[in-house]
């Protein structure tokens, strides 16, 4: 009888201490709730080529116009030079088209004065974005930016820059249709390398002008 009511107690301060207990934590029941991943979408290529090859074809229509011009800048002193705008206020051809996006004067700021720039040795920056979402391949934008001629004081018949620059010009736009679809999917391929410049093109947002200072 004694064994019996010293199980029960014990039982009973079992019980009693179970009761006490604090509950168990919410947090720890149950499996946890998955973490979401978010993957960056994946760029549509046919996409991107179907809207670089209209921004291509825009553009060689731009460099054909300015060639119509027939008013290249010339280079401050003899010998063939690059100029990006020269003392009567012309234009290179690479300039031209930069500026029916991004204006005039905001493409003249953007190479800060360094008149002289050269489009093959641009690797970062606005003007980079630029070639990279014009359909055309910083190639054929380096032909198109063909360097000035040699200055001649005293022009004759015609002005020495349309005699010398317009037939290179002309054999440029040989070379650009030539190549027009190897070098459209070559584009494609620069531009995809840089996801969030294709994403951006795209959803028709074009690179703009470095802020000026």
């Amino acid at each position: 009888m004694r064994l019996v009511r010293t199980l029960a107690v014990a039982a009973t301060l079992a019980a009693a201490a179970c009761s006490t207990r604090a509950p168990a934590s919410p947090t720890t029941l149950g499996p946890r709730a998955p973490v979401a991943i978010t993957k960056a979408e994946k760029i549509d290529r046919a996409a991107l080529r179907a809207r670089l090859g209209e921004r291509r074809a825009e553009m060689f229509q731009r460099f054909l116009a300015y060639r119509e011009t027939k008013q290249y800048p010339l280079p401050p002193g003899p010998g063939r030079q690059h100029i990006w705008i020269d003392a009567r206020g012309y234009l290179c051809a690479a300039a031209t088209m930069i500026s029916a996006d991004w204006g005039r004067d905001a493409t003249i700021a953007a190479v800060d004065g360094q008149l002289d720039l050269r489009l093959a040795d641009v690797r970062t920056g606005a003007i980079a974005d630029w070639m990279l979402t014009s359909g055309l391949t910083q190639h054929e934008l380096v032909a198109i930016q063909v360097p000035g001629f040699e200055y001649t004081p005293e022009p004759e018949a015609t002005t020495p820059e349309v005699a010398i620059m317009y037939p290179l010009y002309v054999e440029v736009e040989r070379q650009i249709q030539s190549q027009w679809e190897a070098n459209l999917d070559l584009a494609v391929d620069q531009l995809m390398a840089k996801p969030a410049l294709a994403r951006a093109f795209l959803a028709s947002k074009l690179p703009t002008a470095p802020r000026a200072g």
